[in-house]
C-alpha cells in the first residue's frame, strides 16, 4: 500500500474527505496493479478512472469555493489544472509504452495526493473553520 488515511488527510467537510478516500483507493489500487504486472489495458483503465473521479472531485471543490468566497480559489484551480495536465501527460507515455512510467506516476500520485491534502486543501479547511462554514 502507498498511501494510508488518516485524519491528518482530513478537510473537515464530509463530501470531500469521501472523494479523498476514494483517490486514495483508487492510487493504491494503481500501484498494486503496476507492482504485479497486470494487463496494460487495466491500468490505463485504472488512470482513466482516477482522472474521472479526480475531476469530479475537483469540481465539487471549485463548488465550495464558489459558494463561500475562498480567496485563495484561483491558485488553487491552477493546481488542479496542473494536475491533470500531468495525468495526461502520464497516461500517453503509458500508450507509448514508455519504461516505468507506471512506477513514476504512481510516485507522484501518492505524493501529490499528500503533499496537495496536507498543505493546499487544509488551507480552505483552516478558512471554511474560521468563516464558521465547517466546525472546528
Amino acid at each position: 500500500m502507498l498511501l494510508v488515511w488518516d485524519d491528518s488527510l482530513s478537510v473537515g467537510i464530509e463530501e470531500i474527505d469521501l472523494e479523498h478516500r476514494e483517490l486514495v483507493d483508487l492510487v493504491n489500487q494503481l500501484h498494486q496493479s503496476i507492482r504485479d504486472d497486470q494487463d496494460q489495458a487495466q491500468q490505463i483503465a485504472l488512470i482513466e478512472q482516477i482522472k474521472e473521479r479526480v475531476q469530479g472531485h475537483f469540481d465539487t471543490e471549485e463548488r465550495w469555493f464558489k459558494e463561500h468566497g475562498f480567496p485563495e480559489a484561483e491558485e488553487h484551480i491552477e493546481r488542479h489544472q496542473e494536475f491533470l495536465q500531468r495525468m495526461s501527460d502520464f497516461q500517453t507515455q503509458i500508450e507509448f509504452n514508455r519504461f516505468g512510467v507506471g512506477v513514476e506516476m504512481t510516485l507522484f500520485l501518492s505524493e501529490w495526493l499528500e503533499t496537495h491534502l496536507k498543505d493546499e486543501d487544509q488551507r480552505y479547511s483552516k478558512y471554511f473553520t474560521e468563516q464558521g462554514i465547517i466546525a472546528a
